[in-house]
């Protein structure tokens, strides 16, 4: 149900009242990791005043067992490229033929702010993890949905820039490749696109198109 690895940090969101009752889910998770992991948790009301002090890519792992988060770009700054965030519902049995339209909100969410969605997974309650101490709706006949995504190995970030020749030493690269040293992420980089050259060489091939037409007629 979760693959945690030691030496990682992992960010875990509830809603405010099992806030003081998740540490039972904290324990469980630092004995697996033999007390190597370093856990967050916070609630939907907090979560952006928690994360305000984190730098960009610094969780390895995001569980998420409220329905009350309005947002999750915050949540895409601060995973670490090529790890994924589980977002948790609990399910009626009887509705698991309908699981990817109950969970269609929760997977727009993870579109929406950049995530890439990768699957539903469905399992039943198990004694090894204290699961009814972060569910606010708890029912052990219900089946849990977990709804991952994973933030991709790559960020676009447009830059604007001048097609004047002499560059100043602020102005970045073209292509900017960035090391990490996260073991879940695949060579993650970065793609400078510059927004004026990219204009000027799309009128370039319009007019050469053009002309090409003049030339077959």
């Amino acid at each position: 149900m979760f693959l945690l690895k030691p030496n990682t940090k992992i960010l875990i969101i509830v809603d405010f009242n099992k806030i003081n009752e998740a540490n039972d889910f904290v324990q469980e998770i630092t004995q697996t990791t033999n007390f190597s992991t370093k856990i967050t948790v916070t609630h939907p009301t907090e979560v952006q005043k928690v994360l305000s002090g984190c730098e960009n890519s610094e969780y390895d792992l995001i569980l998420s067992f409220t329905s009350e988060l309005t947002s999750l770009n915050k949540l895409l700054l601060v995973l670490k490229p090529g790890c994924p965030i589980l977002l948790h519902k609990l399910v009626d049995p009887l509705q698991i033929d309908k699981i990817e339209e109950l969970c269609a909100d929760k997977i727009t969410k993870l579109k929406l702010s950049g995530f890439r969605f990768k699957e539903i997974v469905t399992s039943d309650f198990t004694s090894k993890w204290e699961l009814s101490k972060v569910f606010s709706t708890f029912n052990e006949s219900f089946k849990i949905c977990q709804v991952i995504g994973e933030k991709p190995s790559y960020e676009v970030v447009l830059y604007p820039c001048s097609l004047n020749p002499q560059r100043t030493n602020q102005q970045l690269d073209r292509r900017k490749f960035l090391q990490s040293e996260s073991p879940c992420a695949f060579g993650p980089f970065e793609i400078n696109l510059e927004v004026e050259t990219l204009i000027f060489v799309l009128r370039c091939l319009h007019f050469l198109h053009l002309m090409n037409l003049n030339m077959d007629e």
